[in-house]
Formats: C-alpha cells, structure tokens, sequence
C-alpha cells in the first residue's frame, strides 16, 4: 500500500469518524447544561393541522436553549399554547382568552414569565374545507384566504389586556405578523396601538419567488382574482415579487425588474441591537408582513 493510499483511507476513517461522534458529543454536552425554567403562554390561532408550523420552530428554540415548564420536561408544540386546536376529522376545540375577567387574566399574567403571540390570523372556512374535506364534495379550488368567511381567528380584546399586564410587570412580550391586522376588529387593534405606539397603515405584504399563477406557486385565487377585478386587466406576472394587500380590499403588485430591483424583503437590524442579541445587520424576510407606523 503506497503511503498516499493510507493518507487517503486515513482521512476517510476520521471523516468517518467526525461524522459519527461529534454529533454525539454535541448530544451529551447539551444534556449536561443546566435546565432554565422558564414560564412561557404560547398563543397560536392559525393551527390548522398537528404540524403546528406557526409556532414549532420557536419551541426548537426553547428545547435547544433548554428551557423548560417543569424539572426535565420541556414543552410540547403540540399542546403547551392556547388558541385553535384541530382534533381530526373535522372537529376543533378552542381554548383562549375570550371571556375571561379581570381577575383571571391578572392570574395568567403572574403565571407566566413571557408571552409569544405567534399568529392570530386564525382558519377560514374553504382553507378548513380543502384540508378536512365534507362527505360528498369535491374540493378543486384552491385556498381563497380571507374572502371565503373566517372559522375562528383574530386578537381579541382579552388578548391585549393580557399583553397589558404582561408588559406592566415588566415581562418580555413577543408579538409576530399577524397580531394586528386582518381579522382583528378595530377597537381591538386600537388598543393594541396605544398599549405599543405603534399604528398599522391598513397594508400586508408578501414575498413571492414566482408570480405565474400556478397551483404550485401557493398563490391564493382571491388576490389573483380582486387584481383583475380592481385593474381590469389579465394576471400577467411571471417574475418574483411583492403583493401588497389593504384592509379595504385594495391589491397592488410589485414586480421583480419592472417595479423593483430587489424584491425580497430585507430586515436590518441597528448596531445596538446586534451587539445585544448577536444577531447580522440583514436577513431577508420572505414572508407576510404587516406595515407599520413607530
């Protein structure tokens, strides 16, 4: 065996060897950092199966991080929130805020350590149909969104008197598109505004990577179709893009080249808050947003 050859098989065997045991050694020194107990109200409106894809990237965050509920159990993402809960079948419970006094919010609020507020945009009707389908019908159209009547959804009142509390005892609140906008009613959304300063403008946007209208570029029928009506004229766009959406029913369409010369939305973050939170000066955003005053 020429030595060239056993350098060649050496590094194999290492990279072999990487490969197998530093994940494993990754494993066991997690396991061996210390547990931090932490008190966290999770609310999620827009569950509409058990992949629970609005919130369960940020109980990953917790595991990692290893906060838990309770000594050596951490929360599970497909229990520990409150909000909409689809049971199978057709069948949903719900399990909120809405209706609770004073007093039992001023209980939530000593309980817990922080609030997320991941989405409470909430199911609509033909959404729920498409994914839980009645006996009998067909279901070929696709998810129209907002205009086909809503199941179960927006910020209720509750809510911000929960968020109010909360932020009063000094208590990290988080808060994620969509909390303000559509469904939530105005006087809801007003107070939401004055608790925070901010002020919604009545726009929503999205990043598309493809505007053709195709079933697999997820676009929904009631943005293709109120374009058309509102501009009188054919969807024609083919390019990346935003769509930008009113809550008076107003569609506008930015497209990559001829409106924009970047089309995907970028954060940017200060440098106080980098140095902060770690966190890089730009991350793209290629998803809905809200459009907000400060």
């Amino acid at each position: 065996m020429t030595r060239n050859r056993r350098i060649v098989i050496f590094l194999l065997f290492f990279t072999l060897f990487l490969a197998m045991f530093i994940p494993l050694i990754s494993y066991v020194l997690w396991r061996m950092d210390d547990e931090r107990p932490l008190r966290v109200l999770i609310l999620d409106k827009t569950v509409i199966d058990p992949n629970v894809s609005e919130h369960i990237s940020f109980n990953w965050v917790l595991e990692h991080m290893k906060f838990t509920k309770s000594p050596g159990v951490f929360y599970d993402p497909v229990n520990d929130y409150k909000g909409f809960y689809p049971l199978g079948e057709g069948r949903y419970a719900v399990r909120d805020f809405k209706g609770y006094t004073p007093e039992q919010l001023d209980s939530v609020a000593a309980l817990h350590d922080m609030a997320y507020f991941t989405d409470t945009y909430g199911i609509y009707n033909e959404e729920w149909d498409i994914v839980y389908p009645k006996e009998g019908s067909t279901q070929a159209k696709r998810i129209t969104g907002q205009l086909s009547g809503i199941l179960y959804g927006g910020t209720d009142q509750e809510d911000v008197d929960l968020l109010r509390r909360m932020s009063a005892q000094g208590k990290l609140v988080l808060t994620e598109f969509n909390v303000i906008a559509t469904p939530t009613e105005e006087p809801v959304r007003r107070s939401f505004e004055e608790l925070y300063d901010v002020n919604w403008t009545g726009w929503t946007g999205r990043f598309f990577l493809n505007l053709e209208n195709t079933p697999v570029n997820e676009l929904p029928s009631w943005i293709i179709r109120g374009y058309e009506e509102q501009w009188d004229k054919s969807w024609a766009f083919t390019k990346s893009g935003l769509v930008l959406v009113h809550a008076d029913g107003r569609i506008l369409v930015l497209e990559q080249d001829t409106h924009l010369n970047s089309s995907v939305p970028v954060i940017h973050t200060g440098a106080a808050e980098r140095e902060r939170y770690g966190l890089p000066e730009t991350m793209p955003y290629p998803f809905w947003f809200d459009i907000t005053l400060h």
